[in-house]
């Protein structure tokens, strides 16, 4: 594994796994209602879901006046549009998702101000974010036929190949649709090894 990025989702899984299983340790020793639990789950997988959704938008495609920004956001991203399989960018490294599953700790430990509710958010922001990095693989790199991958990867191809500005969510779309994002997936998904043209941005 690298710091940076990961060749794959197991090695997400590797790095995540002890993080996690802290988060449910601490969340499920205190004996919440069920309702409790399930709404600070869901809490932390809608939270995810909208993140995810936000930092495609509103970082990846950004146009920074910044050089150097802008530079940094066509190597990790911009990119990643016109060679879909290059590993460095379909999933992230420990150097990347500690830190930010730190922050989010932090903030939900100023939301909540309750060490068990806070993690119960985070496992299921966790959760969240696992499901998401497996989605990114299968969509790019990953040959699986299940009906669910196939749509996403139709909806995040066409994402690639038409417009960057639609179809941002990856492993939901549900932001999209609340923000007017949503087009209409292909009917037809490419090879995801095939090496795509440039679209406009």
């Amino acid at each position: 594994m690298k710091l940076f990025y990961a060749p794959s989702p197991k090695e997400v899984l590797q790095a995540s796994a002890p993080i996690l299983a802290a988060f449910v340790w601490v969340g499920f020793r205190e004996h919440h209602p069920p309702v409790v639990i399930a709404a600070c789950l869901a809490a932390g997988a809608l939270v995810w879901s909208f993140v995810e959704y936000w930092l495609h938008r509103g970082l990846f495609h950004a146009s920074p006046e910044s050089r150097w920004l802008s530079r940094m956001l066509v190597r990790v991203h911009i990119e990643h549009h016109h060679d879909m399989t290059d590993p460095r960018v379909l999933n992230a490294g420990p150097a990347v998702s500690i830190p930010v599953t730190v922050c989010f700790f932090g903030a939900a430990l100023l939301v909540f101000r309750d060490l068990s509710r806070a993690s119960l958010f985070m496992v299921g922001m966790k959760a969240g974010y696992l499901f998401y990095e497996i989605v990114h693989y299968e969509v790019h790199a990953g040959r699986s036929r299940l009906r669910l991958f196939e749509q996403l990867r139709r909806n995040h191809i066409y994402h690639h190949r038409v417009e960057h500005g639609a179809n941002l969510g990856v492993s939901s779309r549900l932001w999209d649709h609340v923000f007017g994002t949503t087009r209409e997936a292909l009917r037809r998904a490419p090879t995801p090894s095939r090496r795509l043209p440039r679209p406009p941005r």
